[in-house]
C-alpha cells in the first residue's frame, strides 16, 4: 500500500514540474524541450570541495536550440540547483536560504564550498530498483490518464447505501430484505504484487476501468438455482449497477478446499469454501466467497496449482476484512511464483499441515527463500511419515542435547516437511555415531556457537 502511494506522489509530482516548466518555456517563447524527468531515492552531487547527497530527487533532463544539454534539479518541495549548458552548477538562492532557516549551516556551507570549487551530478548507467524514469512521452500520457479520471470523477453519481442497496435488490430481482449478505470491495485493490508489475481485483476479474465499486452479495435463487449462492455486481460511476458474470466452479463440496493465507502469512491453513468463481474465465486464477464467523463474508483471490489441482488463497479487503500485506501480495504474483513454483507451494503446505498437530503452517515455511523459515513450537506434535508421533523437544530429549541446540540442528536441515528435517537430523547423528565423529552444525551447515563447543567437548571426554 505504501510502495503504491509512493509511486502516485512520485507521478504528481512529475506532472507538476513538466507542466510549471512547459508553461514557463511556452510565455518566455523559449525553444528548450523537456526531454525527460528521472525521479532518484538517492542523488549524489559531487565537488573537490566534498559532497552531498539528496533524498527524493528529480533531475528534468533539457535540450535547448543549440542541442546542448541542460539540468534542472528538484526535490519534493522546490527546484534545488540548475546546471547550464556549460556544465556549470548552480544552487538556487531560495535553496541555500531554507537550509540556514532550518540551522543546517553544516549544510549551508558545504553547499556554498561547493559552487566556488565547481559541482556535478553524473546520470548512472542503471536506475536502481526504486528510481524511475519518465520520457516526455510518459508524462502526456499520465496527464492524459488523471485529466480523464478528474472528468469521469465530476460525473459521478453518489447513490446513499440505501439507494445503493436498492438498485442492487432490483438487479438481483430480490427484495431490500431478501439482500442478506453483503461484501464491499474496491476493485482498484493490489493482488498481485509482481517485481515490476502489479495486478488489481479489477485486472484479474477483467473488468478494469467499469466499475467505482463491487459487491459480493447473496444469488437470487429462485432464478440461479440452489447451487448459486452468491453474485458479484458492480456499480459504474454513474451509479448504474450492473451483474459481473464469474463463472462458477462446478466443484462438489467436499472439494471446495483451498490453503488459505491469512494478510500477514502467519498462519496458514486447509479452508472449506463455500462457493468459487473462475476470474474471467482463467481455469488457474479465481475467487472464493464463504460465511465467516458471525454470518461475515469472507472473499479469497486464488491461484491454483496445476500439479496439485488445489488453490492457495489469500484474502481480498473489504470493509470487514482489512488489507493483505506485500509478502503475500508477492507470493500470489505469477512473477515471483510461478505455477510450477506453486506446485512446490501447495505440496509443501499439503505436507506441513497434514503432519502438525494445529494443521496450521505460515507463509515463511511453504515459499522458496531457504533461510526465513520459523521455528516450530517445541510440544508440537509432528506425525512422521511412518505414522509415528514426536515433538522437538522430544526429539532434542532423545539426543541428550538442549532444546536450542536440537533447534539449530533442527533449521539447518534439508528437507521440504518438519518430518522430513527430522528425519535427516536421525540420519545425520547416526553417520556421526558409526564414525565416532561429533555432531555440529557445521555438518548441516554453519558455525558452532559455544554452547555446541561445550557439548562436544563434553561428548569427547566421555569417549
Amino acid at each position: 500500500m505504501e510502495k503504491e502511494l509512493k509511486k502516485e506522489e512520485i507521478k504528481n509530482r512529475v506532472i507538476a514540474i513538466y507542466d510549471n516548466l512547459k508553461d514557463k518555456y511556452d510565455k518566455e517563447g523559449s525553444k528548450n524541450k523537456i526531454n525527460r524527468v528521472i525521479y532518484y531515492d538517492t542523488l549524489p552531487i559531487t565537488s573537490p570541495a566534498g559532497g552531498l547527497e539528496l533524498y527524493g530527487a528529480y533531475v528534468v533532463r533539457i535540450v535547448n536550440d543549440k542541442e546542448k544539454v541542460l539540468y534542472e534539479i528538484y526535490d519534493n518541495n522546490a527546484l534545488v540547483a540548475t546546471v547550464n549548458q556549460d556544465g556549470i552548477f548552480l544552487f538556487e538562492e531560495k535553496y541555500k536560504q531554507d537550509l540556514i532557516d532550518r540551522k543546517e549551516f553544516l549544510w549551508a556551507n558545504q553547499v556554498s564550498q561547493m559552487e566556488i570549487y565547481g559541482a556535478k551530478v553524473e546520470e548512472p548507467e542503471e536506475l536502481k530498483e526504486n528510481d524511475k524514469e519518465f520520457v516526455e512521452q510518459d508524462i502526456i500520457e499520465e496527464k492524459n490518464k488523471k485529466e480523464e479520471e478528474k472528468e469521469s470523477e465530476n460525473n459521478e453519481k453518489e447513490l446513499t447505501e440505501d439507494e445503493q442497496e436498492e438498485a442492487i435488490a432490483k438487479e438481483m430481482g430480490l427484495s431490500k430484505e431478501e439482500l442478506v449478505c453483503k461484501a464491499k470491495i474496491d476493485p482498484k485493490q493490489i493482488l498481485e504484487e509482481g517485481e515490476v508489475d502489479q495486478k488489481s481485483f479489477e485486472d484479474i476479474a477483467g473488468v478494469k476501468g467499469k466499475y467505482k465499486t463491487i459487491y459480493v452479495v447473496n444469488a437470487n435463487k429462485q432464478t440461479e438455482g440452489n447451487n448459486k449462492h452468491f453474485a458479484f455486481v458492480g456499480i459504474t460511476k454513474e451509479g448504474k449497477v450492473e451483474h459481473i458474470n464469474l463463472p462458477t466452479k462446478g466443484t462438489p463440496i467436499p472439494q471446495r478446499k483451498i490453503y488459505a493465507m491469512n494478510r500477514d502469512g502467519s498462519e496458514v491453513k486447509e479452508k472449506q469454501v463455500t462457493e468459487m468463481f473462475m476470474a474471467n474465465g482463467d481455469i488457474e486464477k479465481g475467487f472464493s466467497v464463504t460465511v465467516g464467523q458471525y454470518g461475515k463474508l469472507e472473499i479469497d483471490y486464488l491461484r491454483r496449482s496445476p500439479g496439485e489441482n488445489t488453490f492457495l488463497g489469500s484474502p481480498v479487503e473489504t470493509e470487514k476484512q482489512r488489507f493483505t500485506k506485500e509478502p503475500v501480495r508477492e507470493e500470489m504474483s505469477d512473477t515471483y511464483t510461478s505455477k510450477y513454483g506453486l506446485n512446490d507451494v501447495v505440496g509443501d503446505t499439503k505436507e506441513q499441515i497434514g503432519e502438525l498437530e494445529s494443521k496450521t503452517t505460515n507463509l515463511d515455511n511453504i515459499d522458496d527463500k531457504p533461510n526465513n523459515d520459523k521455528t516450530l513450537d517445541p510440544n508440537e506434535k509432528i506425525t512422521m511419515h511412518d505414522g509415528s508421533t514426536t515433538t522437538l523437544a522430544d526429539e532434542a530429549e532423545k539426543l541428550g542435547m538442549n532444546l536450542g541446540e536440537y533447534n539449530n540442528c533442527f533449521e539447518k536441515a534439508e528437507g521440504d516437511c518438519p518430518a522430513g528435517k527430522i528425519k535427516n537430523v536421525r540420519e545425520e547423528i547416526r553417520k556421526q555415531k558409526e564414525s565416532k565423529e561429533p555432531m555440529g552444525r557445521e555438518d548441516i551447515g554453519g558455525r558452532l556457537t559455544p554452547e555446541e563447543e561445550a557439548w562436544l567437548r563434553m561428548q569427547n571426554n566421555n569417549k
